[in-house]
C-alpha cells in the first residue's frame, strides 16, 4: 500500500480484483440493458481508486469481448505504471471481459505517414509528461 497525503491505495489492484467478481455481472448486465447509474459508477469509481486516487476508468465495447474495462492514467507516466500492475493482476480476458490498462485507439484511426511510410495507430503506442516551466508537453510514440 502507498499513501498520497492522507490516501492510501494499492499499487497493484489486488483489492479491485477482490471486488471485481462480485461486481462484474452486475455491470455487464448494466450496460446490456442501459441501466447503469450513478449508484453503479460510484461503486466503480471508488473501488478503482483504490489502484490510485487520480486514475480513470472507462467501460466501452471490447476489441474480443463483449465489454472492456479500461483503467487509464489518463497520461501520467508515474501512473501508468500503477495502470500496468493493475492489469498484470487482472483475470484472464474471456468472451464477457477484457482489460485495459489505457483506453484503447479509436477503430476508425487509419494511420500515421512518415517519411512515406504507414504506421497503423493501432498498433502504436503513447505516453507523455509536461514540463509546466517550460510550458511543454513530450510526446513519444512507439510502434512495432
Amino acid at each position: 500500500m502507498f499513501s498520497i497525503g492522507r490516501s492510501r491505495f494499492d499499487d497493484s489492484g489486488k483489492e479491485f480484483w477482490k471486488w471485481w467478481p462480485s461486481a462484474r455481472d452486475r455491470v455487464a448486465k448494466a450496460i446490456v440493458t442501459g441501466t447503469f447509474d450513478n449508484r453503479l459508477a460510484n461503486e466503480v469509481t471508488k473501488n478503482v481508486r483504490r489502484v490510485h486516487p487520480e486514475m480513470a476508468w472507462e467501460l466501452q465495447p471490447g476489441q474480443h469481448a463483449s465489454h472492456a474495462f479500461c483503467l487509464s492514467p489518463e497520461g501520467d507516466p508515474e501512473r501508468r505504471q500503477f495502470a500496468l500492475r493493475w492489469l498484470g493482476n487482472a483475470p484472464k480476458p474471456h468472451a464477457t471481459w477484457e482489460f485495459h490498462a489505457s483506453k484503447p485507439p479509436a477503430k476508425s484511426l487509419m494511420a500515421l505517414m512518415v517519411g512515406g511510410s504507414a504506421f497503423d495507430l493501432q498498433e502504436m503506442a503513447a505516453i507523455t509528461s509536461r514540463n509546466d516551466i517550460r510550458h511543454l508537453l513530450d510526446v513519444r510514440l512507439w510502434h512495432p
